[in-house]
């Protein structure tokens, strides 16, 4: 089947190393609005996407919630895929074996970014916070290494009450 896959341009072979082979499947670039325009339920307002070990997905898959136990973690989630591939292909590194690609939908009436800038304003007395801008793409840190965890739990909160899916 994987052969299959990949003749056909929906499967590119990335590596291997003793445990794992790793594979990235075609990335439709869709925009929120061409996956709305048939659905009667909740309309995807935005994208974001996080990289992830084996682990942090099992976890994922397990709570619905990112885990945020490390105290050292940014726990990034970002606008591009592109800037997540870089790390499941090994161009980049963080020192994790980084095993999944998840797409986390934003939907509809949830202002992410907004709602990072209350959080900002009303708990932690900044101004504004901004993202961390790198190779064509921003993210967000969502760990403890980053403003307290403080995004992390907001963008909990809204994965346990179905704002946010992925």
């Amino acid at each position: 089947m994987e052969k299959d896959l990949i003749a056909t341009g929906d499967l590119q072979f990335i590596r291997e190393n003793k445990k794992f082979r790793f594979f990235s499947g075609r990335r439709l670039e869709l925009e929120p609005n061409d996956l709305n325009k048939d659905s009667s339920s909740s309309k995807i307002q935005s994208f974001y996407y996080r990289h992830m070990t084996k682990e942090q997905y099992d976890y994922l898959r397990l709570t619905n919630q990112i885990n945020m136990v490390d105290q050292n973690a940014y726990v990034a989630i970002t606008n591009k895929w592109s800037y997540c591939n870089k790390y499941f292909s090994g161009i980049k590194r963080n020192g994790h074996l980084v095993t999944h690609i998840v797409e986390f939908h934003i939907l509809d009436g949830i202002d992410l970014v907004d709602r990072f800038q209350e959080i900002g304003k009303q708990q932690l007395g900044l101004n504004k916070i901004q993202p961390k801008v790198e190779d064509g793409a921003f993210s967000w840190g969502l760990g403890p290494q980053s403003r307290s965890g403080l995004l992390g739990e907001e963008f909990n909160r809204l994965l346990l009450e179905q704002k946010i899916t992925w």
